[in-house]
């Protein structure tokens, strides 16, 4: 028999805990709720929707829940629903881009050009090669090393910060890019964003429109916010100076959990939040619900050397025997064979439970050698092993050309590794005269 699912008070009152209880149920103001890794953050986020609709009379439209993934949005989208009477009236759930989107569409007359194309990825990586192309530079630049470029240098002129460009061909292909993008009447994804921000920052009936509609904003892992999200974010909940000119706004996160400062996330949105916020109420949540003690301990004493963050130590009732074992290691070596010796002892279990967690796959080479010399299999997850990688296996193409210099597959492979200005061409018409040279085959 399927069991029964609590109502919104008792599921108040039974499966949270005091602290998340607290940042539930503040309806107003300002709320920063630094959440600890498994402490339940996406339950608070989803049961403080629920209160505003359910306890407050908020209208689920006034409400706009902003993520970082689809799946994540889903998720919380599914545990609403559970609790709201009415399915078919939710709040607007989703990613930043996504909401842009929503409203570029909506306000389409306000944009420099009403109908418009979203370019994905490969859009803007097939536009740019061709720019590439156009300056005869193919050789010298990426179109995927471009896109991170140009990501940095709109997002500065946007915010009115600096990005020096160096090279002036990087700017003629930036200018081409911009030129080529406006007459197809085309977005790339940070144009979504930008152009929001744009709309907030020139057209005031809009932003006052909006602000008016719009009265309580979540937002959901800020730790991994970039300066542009955190931009919109006050165009979207300040009205003047440091007034909140909406209901709430509540951000969920926690710096200790910031991983994406190598795609623009800035940890100091959340560190920095109650600056840019007047009168920010702080909800610090510590217990796990995922770990035992013996593990969070360890995580406590590791995480405490961090200089940036809100002070927090996680906790648990869950209490474990022999999770964790810490051994010391003079080198690289003794530590792969360490983790090698490991494996063998656990090996009478399942081996897809096993997983060795490295910082950088530069440590990955020893340890593949230490699993290998104890035929251990194994699998890299989210990389490339050692001896699959280009640089080692062009490495290795000399290597065999030195033993043996009739080796064509190794000779074709290097022949313009590094950059020699060798072409297609060139390596056919130099192996069509090594087929005609009888001593060299």
């Amino acid at each position: 028999m399927a069991k029964k699912q609590l109502s919104f008070k008792d599921f108040i009152t039974k499966s949270l805990n005091a602290h998340q209880r607290k940042a539930v149920k503040h309806d107003k103001g300002s709320l920063l709720v630094v959440a600890g890794a498994g402490s339940g953050k996406t339950r608070v986020i989803t049961a403080r929707i629920c209160n505003l609709i359910l306890t407050h009379n908020v209208s689920p439209s006034s409400i706009i829940a902003l993520t970082f993934t689809n799946k994540a949005a889903r998720e919380m989208k599914e545990r609403i629903v559970g609790f709201l009477p009415n399915r078919n009236e939710l709040p607007f759930i989703g990613t930043f881009h996504s909401y842009c989107l929503r409203l570029l569409k909506l306000n389409r007359h306000l944009l420099e050009f009403p109908s418009f194309s979203i370019m994905d990825s490969n859009d803007q990586e097939k536009l740019l090669n061709s720019i590439i192309k156009k300056v005869s530079i193919t050789k010298k630049l990426s179109a995927k090393g471009l896109t991170y470029t140009i990501s940095q240098i709109k997002t500065a002129k946007t915010l009115g910060t600096t990005f020096e460009i160096f090279d002036p061909i990087v700017s003629t292909i930036v200018e081409r890019y911009e030129k080529e993008k406006k007459a197809s009447h085309c977005f790339d994804f940070d144009d979504l964003l930008l152009e929001m921000l744009k709309l907030f920052k020139t057209k005031k009936e809009f932003k006052k429109s909006f602000q008016e509609e719009i009265k309580h904003i979540l937002v959901d892992e800020y730790q991994d916010t970039n300066a542009v999200q955190h931009a919109l974010l006050k165009q979207m909940a300040i009205s003047s100076g440091k007034t909140l000119a909406i209901d709430s706004i509540c951000v969920v996160g926690d710096e200790d959990q910031s991983i994406y400062s190598w795609r623009g996330a800035t940890v100091e949105n959340i560190l920095n939040f109650k600056k840019d916020f007047a009168k920010t109420k702080t909800v610090t949540i510590e217990q796990n619900y995922r770990s035992v003690k013996q593990i969070l301990n360890i995580a406590n004493e590791v995480i405490k050397h961090n200089k940036k963050r809100n002070p927090k130590k996680l906790w648990s009732d869950k209490e474990g025997k022999n999770r964790v074992a810490l051994l010391s290691a003079l080198s690289g070596y003794q530590e792969s064979d360490l983790l090698a010796y490991a494996a063998q002892t656990a090996r009478k279990s399942d081996l897809n439970s096993i997983a060795v967690l490295y910082r950088t796959h530069f440590q990955s080479r020893i340890i593949e050698e230490a699993l290998l010399r104890n035929s251990i299999p194994y699998k890299i997850i989210g990389g490339i092993q050692f001896y699959e990688r280009k640089e080692i296996k062009d490495l290795l193409a000399y290597l065999k050309l030195i033993v043996n210099p009739f080796d064509r597959v190794s000779l074709a492979r290097v022949i313009n590794t590094p950059n020699r200005g060798l072409g297609d061409k060139f390596q056919e018409m130099f192996f069509d005269e090594w087929d005609g040279e009888p001593l060299l085959n």
